[in-house]
């Protein structure tokens, strides 16, 4: 009877339900079972680190001085260094449970805004629960908790369609706000590439509106939406100011500043026409490949929303639906093409800015919303009609029933024939499991899709069965998924060990030399792959390609190799070229201690930067450019001990931009809900 009383609460309380719904999906995580891992917890958990422990040594981290030799991290468009929640985070811990709790917090935000969204076009509560759940716990999210920064982007989404909608269907000040506060919030928090995406989705289902005819309002009313949405660019682009300013004045410094010629990202890693359509619903298959992980970019970029989900996008494309859908269909129709590879994604390469990105997959999440949204329409249709007319969700079911059934039947008698049905026999179970073949994940997710369509068609007139097994199934789909690309295997105790281990291994090296790939290959493991950013010491670690990476750093490498900097000192006089010069460091000042009796010079192991000032007794000396690259000071005779210290007086003065400027926005916010009430 109690039990009877609770499940009718929840289900009368739908945002009890995707509440249940992402703590039983990201339990793994929560319950630290598994660990975040590559990306999250490689690069950005480590950056992370960094921010926390300057913020609580109070300087704020303008310079990150132990990778690459330093850059301005504040110019780093990977690092959501503006996103006032990153700080909140950042300022109360710096251990690797606060930055799961950092992801955790923005994934429970960003269910929030998908089920805003779903209200905001006029859906049932029991839509926007699966809505919210289909995005949250979608293929997109399982394959980007290893890149945190997507996840982080992901959360303001919704967000801003919610109020680009809101805006056109109720022009007014406070929608005018929200949408520009989210649009700053989407741009400033973590993967640019989203950002460059932004405007191409918003003009396409602009063109989608204006094309259907949807829009129906008068003509001064409709420039009234125009003009306050360009009033919510503008407060965006203010907000963003320091981050403009810094991609501005840090631009031809940046490794990827220059136009995109084709990498293997695209020419091995592009998503072909079959995976990309098998993912939606085959997820297994599309990340179990046979071929590297890096070529799998579906593993990186899965369209998996759910079987249910799927059956009720593919129940709304019919011409009844064509004006209402039309601007999602030409969205998703476009961020799939760019996606793909072969001649079919040459739009990526013509068309502005996209050019300035990595890989191409990673705008899929675009394709993705539209779908659910989509969806959606069918979906609210299924719960508020009285009298249900399943036939179209009926013949769907049968012929996808028919497809994966041949797709099953086909796939064993072709693992019969080439032997290729049998299981790893080495290592532990879960490397058994992680070691299955395509043909073997092709099977297993077959007879899975099989009965999640059988109990859909047998409970298809019970609403409350519909929605149970909607959320039932992405979740299932979303625990098989995570070890495959989401989440380690390995738990978050073992990876705090492995942390702590190897920070504890470099921290107990020489306090005056450079660490080097020499010195971190006893520390290095999976887990924690440059533990030298876990440290107070300047590290070399291998170019790779983040955003940060200066372009003269990574031409010093190419042309010298890291084995240059075996055994050589951060600091030192040039007269004394092995002598390590004592020094301590951080991301606001760089003291050296050293004495000259006749002119000598300084060399110092951090890249070239303007904002870099040199002083000694306090008198100012020249810092020049050395190798191209590094910093060298000319000392005089007599020169006793220096002190660098990194200041930008523009980011300084710009930095009150936002805050000035989101606390306005909060009290005009506040003041209109007070008058409103």
């Amino acid at each position: 009877m109690l039990l009877q009383t609770i499940l009718k609460y929840i289900y009368k309380k739908s945002w009890l339900i995707v509440l249940i719904g992402i703590s039983i999906a990201y339990f793994p995580l929560i319950s630290s079972i598994m660990s975040i891992k590559n990306d999250s917890c490689v690069l950005s958990y480590p950056i992370f680190y960094f921010f926390s422990n300057q913020l609580n040594n109070d300087i704020i981290p303008f310079w990150h001085f132990n990778m690459h030799f330093g850059f301005a991290l504040y110019a780093d468009p990977g690092t959501p260094f503006l996103n006032p929640i990153f700080w909140l985070f950042a300022l109360a811990n710096s251990s690797i449970y606060t930055y799961v709790l950092y992801i955790l917090f923005h994934i429970v935000l960003g269910s929030i805004g998908m089920f805003l969204l779903g209200k905001q076009l006029g859906f049932e509560q029991k839509t926007n629960t699966i809505l919210a759940v289909a995005y949250i716990a979608g293929g997109y999210f399982v394959a980007h908790l290893q890149h945190s920064n997507h996840i982080i982007e992901c959360t303001y989404l919704p967000f801003v369609i919610n109020f680009l909608y809101a805006l056109f269907k109720k022009p007014n000040l406070k929608n005018t706000l929200l949408l520009g506060l989210f649009l700053y919030l989407f741009t400033i928090s973590g993967y640019p590439g989203f950002a460059i995406g932004m405007p191409y989705y918003i003009i396409i289902l602009g063109i989608g509106y204006i094309i259907n005819q949807s829009y129906k309002k008068k003509f001064p009313e409709k420039l009234r939406a125009m003009g306050l949405f360009c009033i919510s660019v503008a407060i965006a682009i203010i907000l963003c100011l320091p981050f403009l300013y810094a991609l501005y004045t840090n631009m031809e410094n940046f490794q990827r500043a220059s136009t995109f010629s084709g990498n293997s990202y695209l020419f091995e890693g592009g998503a072909s026409p079959v995976l990309g359509f098998a993912s939606f619903i085959l997820p297994l298959a599309s990340v179990v490949k046979n071929s590297p992980f890096l070529s799998s970019d579906m593993a990186w970029n899965n369209m998996y929303i759910g079987i249910v989900v799927l059956i009720f996008f593919l129940a709304s494309i019919k011409y009844k639906n064509l004006f209402i859908i039309l601007p999602h269909l030409m969205a998703i129709a476009f961020f799939l093409d760019i996606s793909f590879e072969g001649q079919i994604k040459q739009l990526f390469f013509k068309l502005p800015l996209l050019n300035f990105l990595r890989y191409n997959g990673g705008l899929r999440i675009y394709a993705m919303l539209s779908m659910i949204i989509v969806a959606g329409y069918t979906i609210n249709n299924f719960f508020i009609t009285e009298k249900l007319d399943t036939k179209r969700l009926v013949t769907i079911i049968k012929i996808l029933f028919i497809i994966v059934s041949a797709v099953l039947v086909t796939t064993i008698i072709y693992s019969l024939i080439n032997h290729s049905f049998i299981f790893n026999n080495e290592g532990s179970l879960a490397k058994k499991i992680l070691h299955i073949n395509l043909s073997q994940a092709i099977i297993l997710q077959s007879v899975y899709v099989l009965i999640v369509l059988f109990f859909f068609k047998k409970w298809i007139n019970n609403k409350r069965s519909v929605l149970l097994i909607a959320l039932v199934d992405i979740i299932i789909c979303f625990w098989v998924n995570l070890p495959f690309s989401g989440l380690s295997i390995k738990s978050m105790p073992t990876i705090t060990r492995d942390i702590e281990a190897s920070s504890k291994f470099i921290n107990e090296q020489q306090s005056f030399t450079i660490q080097t790939d020499s010195v971190l290959k006893p520390a290095i493991n999976h887990v924690v792959y440059a533990p030298a950013l876990l440290s107070n010491k300047v590290g070399v670690i291998p170019p790779h390609a983040y955003p940060s990476g200066k372009k003269t750093y990574f031409e010093f490498i190419e042309k010298n190799g890291l084995n240059y900097f075996n055994n050589k000192p951060t600091c030192f006089l040039q007269s004394k070229n092995t002598v390590a010069l004592p020094y301590t460091i951080n991301a606001e000042s760089i003291k050296i201690e050293c004495s000259t009796t006749q002119q000598d010079t300084l060399i110092i192991f951090q890249n070239f930067d303007k904002n870099w000032k040199a002083y000694s007794n306090n008198n100012m000396l020249t810092i020049t450019q050395w190798k191209n690259n590094f910093m060298q000071i000319i000392l005089p005779a007599n020169t006793k001990n220096i002190q660098l210290i990194y200041n930008d007086n523009a980011i300084n003065k710009l930095l009150f931009v936002p805050i000035i400027g989101l606390l306005t926005i909060l009290f005009i916010l506040l003041y209109t809900y007070k008058k409103n009430n």
